[in-house]
């Protein structure tokens, strides 16, 4: 299982490495939540709607390249590995403390996202994405909000 992980693990830091300074700040997986489906494009009336929305398999990475640009690496539902700066997403940074990085991803004309990467009291690490997801090009419209794990969170290179 821990080579599987290893792996695994190797797969998503190679497709995140774009230039040898690149820094895995958080790393997270299983994110899980609620959506609301608009009933337009392929959604048909009726079948919209909230729904338990989830990626059983989903990994999330959080990237500080070198000349300290962010980039978010993920695995989605399809098992795809995609950067959101590769895929168009303008990365902005809201909030960071010791405790919390917030960040605001926007692929113009299409989705904005919001990551963040927290840690709790009881010392948990975890992230939440909140997507709204539309537009004309766009088959499915939704809006989510998703909470995951996290097996590592560097608070200190978010900045």
């Amino acid at each position: 299982m821990n080579f599987l992980r290893l792996f695994v693990a190797v797969i998503m830091f190679s497709a995140a490495s774009t230039a040898d300074a690149s820094q895995v700040v958080a790393e997270c997986a299983n994110p899980q939540g609620h959506a609301y489906y608009l009933e337009t494009g392929i959604v048909q009336t009726g079948k919209g709607g909230w729904q338990e929305d989830k990626i059983s398999k989903g990994r999330t990475l959080l990237i500080r390249e070198e000349g300290g640009a962010y980039d978010i690496i993920y695995k989605d539902a399809t098992n795809q590995t995609i950067s959101s700066v590769a895929s168009g997403a303008k990365i902005m940074l809201l909030r960071n403390n010791n405790v919390e990085g917030l960040f605001l991803l926007f692929y113009p004309g299409k989705t904005a996202e919001m990551y963040h990467f927290f840690k709790e009291d009881n010392g948990t690490l975890r992230y939440a994405t909140y997507q709204n997801k539309g537009g004309v090009d766009i088959p499915i419209s939704k809006n989510s909000l998703m909470v995951g794990a996290c097996s590592q969170i560097d608070f200190s290179s978010i900045k």
